[in-house]
């Protein structure tokens, strides 16, 4: 390929499609089966939502674990995996930012086609852009805290902030004590995943 971007961009397909089936799938699958279960053994609402709520984190957790095919391209070492494949002269932005948003942007797609299926299908209203921008963040930070140094240690420690962060802002947002009489069932979801920019 003449374009360093499209060379850059089919290597990452070429890596990441298998995975990304694996993620979809189990997004999916996975996901409908709980719903299927939960509404088969016990057709009450309280059961039924506490599948849905199960199907959500089966949904969601994919696609913030990380990507286990990555590191195997420089042999599991911290820092960029990327840097002996192309063998061009490519700029530094190019090398490193088109990855780095191609390995963002593809959990936030595969998390969108799961939780709009999972909508059509089941009926309850699994919350699309808040969580999409949450997992394309949460994947971007993730990156960066592996990426820009090949200091074990100093990895450790920024993906031990990245993930205590995490959870602090879900603790944060996923309390639904500002929602009057909510006990966090999928029907208030919309609300409880509405992120005001003021907060």
């Amino acid at each position: 390929m003449r374009s360093p971007s499209h060379a850059i961009l089919w290597e990452l397909w070429r890596l990441t499609r298998l995975e990304a089936a694996w993620h979809l799938a189990l997004g999916i699958i996975g996901s409908l089966a709980v719903l299927v279960v939960f509404a088969a053994a016990a057709p009450n609402g309280a059961a039924r939502d506490f599948g849905a709520m199960i199907a959500f984190v089966l949904v969601v957790l994919p696609h913030i674990a990380g990507w286990l095919c990555i590191p195997k391209v420089n042999g599991k070492r911290p820092g960029f995996p990327f840097h002996l494949l192309y063998t061009r002269p490519v700029r530094t932005a190019v090398v490193v930012g088109i990855p780095m948003a191609y390995l963002a942007a593809l959990p936030v797609a595969l998390y969108l086609v799961s939780a709009l299926l999972l909508r059509v299908t089941s009926g309850y209203p699994f919350p699309l852009l808040p969580v999409a921008a949450w997992i394309a963040a949460l994947n971007l930070v993730n990156l960066a805290a592996n990426w820009w140094t090949r200091n074990r240690l100093v990895v450790l420690l920024g993906n031990l902030t990245v993930g205590v962060a995490n959870v602090l802002l879900a603790m944060n947002r996923l309390t639904a004590e500002e929602i009057p009489g909510a006990d966090w069932p999928p029907n208030r979801w919309p609300a409880i995943f509405d992120l005001p920019t003021t907060r």
